[in-house]
């Protein structure tokens, strides 16, 4: 009796750390905005620690699913251990993104401020690199991703969509034309969002997509073409296409011929999609792509009147009371201080004609500002 009772006793502990293992793969995060909680999965890797800054990855699930659900499928936990990146799962509300469907084009859910929002918050909690944030996203998630492109063009280092297109209203409202690295995974077989013909009316099909992002990447000459080891005859295979763009962009299309509405490389199908790709692992691709693009290559830099690289400092970051600007070799002229909304919360310096600055901001509320020193901008978190 009491062998069974200490083996009964054993299998619950080993199944309490089975959940507690599982449990320990994600943490979860909410915080409000638009008058209701978001919530969000995330991973830390085992390389972060206080002070770190890694790159992080937002990871958009398909229609219907949510953080957990993506996760689930994409499996980049793995990946971000071994690489040292971070990876979340936002959940888009009522299992929904504003991709840029509704009519009009503004209304509906604020998915794009609540993104930017969870990236502040990534930032400013856990030291995500705003110098490394990617994006990618699956379905409807896909499609997010795109006008994510529009709206925070200026805060992406690189995206990547599978199985989805850009909603022509977010094509047509578009207010972004910075050139954008953009890796694209679909189908030839996808019964969802179909590669050849797309939905007209509602969104562009994929030759329609790379044609309109060879243009925004001003891309030129023919693509590097490669075709990708039939490893697993499952009825499809893969072809690459790489266009080289212009400020470091590129355009990378992974056509998989014969696939459906599918995570190649994922354990499971979603529904009735058609065939799943297992000649590559989607998420360790994705990564690959991802890990080779900045925002910008180097330290901040200005130009003077002579076009000398002029080194910018401005610490500490984060800030509570004051603000140190400085630069090296030569002045800037010019400098204020606005908050998300464009509205400046310092009177403009102007004609400073000065190395160096302190800027007072003590008075300012926590959050995230803008810092324009003539022509250049750079957020800046307040925090105490």
């Amino acid at each position: 009796m009491i062998r069974k009772m200490m083996k009964r006793q054993l299998i619950f502990s080993l199944l309490c750390l089975g959940a507690m293992s599982m449990h320990a793969q994600f943490t979860v995060g909410t915080f409000f905005f638009d008058n209701y909680p978001h919530t969000y999965d995330f991973h830390l890797p085992t390389a972060w620690t206080p002070g770190s800054q890694l790159p992080l990855v937002l990871d958009l699930h398909y229609l219907g699913a949510d953080g957990r659900d993506e996760d689930s499928l994409t499996q980049f936990n793995p990946i971000a251990d071994a690489e040292g990146f971070i990876i979340c799962h936002p959940y888009g509300g009522s299992t929904d993104w504003n991709a840029g469907q509704n009519i009009p084009y503004a209304v509906g859910d604020q998915s794009v401020e609540y993104l930017s929002r969870l990236i502040d918050t990534m930032h400013v909690k856990y030291g995500a690199d705003l110098d490394r944030i990617y994006v990618v996203g699956m379905g409807q998630g896909a499609f997010m991703v795109h006008r994510l492109s529009c709206d925070l063009a200026h805060r992406l280092a690189a995206i990547a969509a599978v199985s989805g297109s850009i909603t022509d209203s977010a094509a047509y409202y578009c207010g972004s034309t910075r050139p954008m690295p953009l890796m694209i995974i679909h189908g030839t077989a996808d019964s969802v969002v179909p590669y050849f013909t797309g939905l007209p009316g509602y969104w562009s099909a994929i030759p329609d997509l790379v044609t309109h992002w060879q243009g925004r990447d001003s891309c030129v000459g023919s693509p590097v073409v490669n075709n990708l080891p039939d490893l697993v005859q499952e009825g499809s295979t893969i072809t690459t296409s790489r266009w080289a763009g212009v400020q470091g962009s590129e355009l990378l299309l992974y056509e998989v011929v014969g696939g459906g509405f599918a995570w190649p490389g994922a354990s499971r199908d979603l529904g009735s999609g058609g065939n799943r790709n297992m000649d590559i692992n989607a998420s360790q691709h994705i990564w690959d792509f991802f890990k080779t693009h900045r925002l910008s290559d180097g330290p901040l830099a200005i130009q003077d009147a002579l076009g000398h690289d002029q080194q910018l400092h401005i610490y500490p970051q984060p800030t509570a009371q004051l603000l140190h600007v400085k630069m090296n070799d030569g002045e800037f002229n010019h400098l204020s201080i606005k908050n998300l909304q464009g509205i400046e919360m310092h009177p403009p310096m102007t004609k400073l004609g000065s190395s160096a600055a302190n800027v007072d901001m003590s008075e300012l509320p926590v959050g995230i500002y803008f810092l324009q020193i003539d022509d250049v901008v750079r957020r800046i978190v307040v925090m105490r």
